[in-house]
């Protein structure tokens, strides 16, 4: 009993701390790039898990879901004002937090329609996405998708 009540004080701090680290300094998990206006291939795309053991909840309001501690993928956009979309698409109900160079957290959970996630900078700042796809049942097979709308 005493090991669990330690775990999990544990985990309690590391979520206050994850919360709080602007921007967070983990590895992505499948990747990183670094995409331009204009990019090609648009959308781009990554395979990839979605889930984790962390409650998205913790970073804010509209936040929900399961996340991993590491972020999925990392991009580093670089703007001409066009909007820039964050997506997830799956068969499983999956959920999006952003991390963006606002250093703001940014989450969504079905405003692609059905179960899955989309967040739309209309006006994205240059600099570096750190994006989560988590899941709210277990984790799931996901594809990240970033595309650009001029």
């Amino acid at each position: 009993m005493i090991r669990l009540i330690v775990l999990l004080t544990g985990v309690a701090a590391m979520m206050s701390a994850y919360a709080d680290a602007q921007p967070p300094r983990y590895g992505a998990t499948y990747g990183q790039t670094t995409l331009e206006a204009g990019f090609e291939p648009n959308p781009f795309t990554v395979s990839l898990t979605a889930g984790g053991t962390l409650d998205a909840s913790e970073l804010g309001d509209g936040c929900t879901g399961l996340i991993a501690i590491a972020p999925d993928f990392r991009v580093d956009y670089r703007s001409d004002g066009s909007a820039l979309t964050v997506a997830a698409d799956s068969v499983f109900d999956t959920v999006l937090v952003v991390h963006g160079p606002d250093g703001n957290w940014h989450c969504d959970d079905d405003s692609a329609g059905g179960n899955d996630p989309r967040i739309v900078f209309d006006d994205p700042a240059e600099g570096e996405y750190a994006i989560w796809v988590g899941a709210k049942d277990g984790d799931a097979r996901a594809v990240l998708q970033v595309s650009e709308t001029r």
